[in-house]
């Protein structure tokens, strides 16, 4: 017969708490969550199907919560035993005892044997499941890189959907309005999103004053500081503006004087909009200056 060694099994076995009325004990409960003996019970009447812990999973929670409902259903107080009661993170880490077999019994090595056998299968089984699940990420991964190596308008509307669909970030990113993202946003949108990295253009300190742009809700500003973005993205060198002044907007700091000067004449025909975007920047630097 099977068998589980009593000594190894015995933190589990011991008393949790008694089940205290009228200053005898009615009953046990043992670390496992098990009730030692019902006899007492029955006798009082107590319906052991309404008992809601039966449910919880076996430890030492478990026997907490049924030794109080025993207490509350008999009338009486739940008394837990300190020199044998273990904890649930104490319990969770015990062994399971290990299991003696009679090994004059024929049927039970038959029946070790079959045990032994679905344990390799379960373990198989569970290895190749997770081959499985490793070359369909990898598969997906290369696709990924695949699409994100094409220009956007070389996508097709299934590779988009493949993308928001397996890229959680680009899908988080791309659910937040135009004007509410960070620089970091629009970077990584630009370039998983095969557009034209123009963000690659707004460097160190100006990252973070396009972020507090878009903390403020000053879209105008937000709006001129991407113009000015792509505008250096555009233009390689120095480059002479309508009014004859020449100036390289590479090497030009995004500052009120600046936009001012260059940045806003870049534009040969600039729209209302425009003129509105590059006003409110310089208006956002002026504040920042003088604080």
């Amino acid at each position: 017969m099977f068998s589980r060694t009593p000594s190894a099994d015995a933190p589990g076995l011991e008393l949790y708490a008694e089940v205290v009325l009228h200053g005898r004990v009615v009953a046990t409960v043992d670390n496992h969550g098990q009730i030692g003996s019902d006899a007492e019970l029955l006798q009082l009447g107590i319906d052991m199907h309404a008992l809601s812990a039966d449910q919880l999973p076996k430890g030492p929670d478990r026997a907490q919560v049924l030794a109080d409902q025993l207490a509350q259903a008999v009338g009486g107080y739940a008394r837990v035993k300190l020199d044998t009661a273990l904890d649930q993170a104490t319990y969770d880490r015990l062994e399971p005892p290990p299991v003696l077999v009679d090994q004059d019994d024929p049927y039970n090595l038959k029946l070790l044997k079959i045990m032994q056998a679905r344990a390799v299968y379960q373990q198989q089984t569970a290895m190749l499941i997770s081959s499985e699940q490793q070359a369909e990420a990898d598969r997906t991964a290369a696709r990924l890189e695949a699409i994100k190596a094409k220009p956007n308008r070389e996508r097709t509307q299934e590779e988009h959907a493949f993308l928001l669909a397996h890229d959680s970030r680009m899908a988080e990113i791309a659910a937040i309005p135009n004007g509410q993202r960070t620089a970091d946003e629009v970077d990584y949108m630009q370039k998983v999103g095969g557009f034209v990295n123009t963000m690659a253009q707004v460097r160190g300190a100006e990252r973070a004053l396009y972020d507090a742009l878009v903390a403020a809700g000053d879209t105008d500003a937000v709006r001129a500081m991407n113009m000015i973005a792509l505008t250096r993205h555009a233009v390689d060198g120095a480059i002479v503006l309508p009014n004859g002044v020449t100036f390289n907007p590479g090497l030009a700091g995004i500052t009120a004087d600046n936009v001012e000067r260059f940045f806003r004449h870049c534009l040969a025909h600039p729209a209302e909009d425009d003129k509105r975007a590059f006003h409110a920047l310089i208006v956002a630097l002026e504040r920042r200056e003088s604080v």
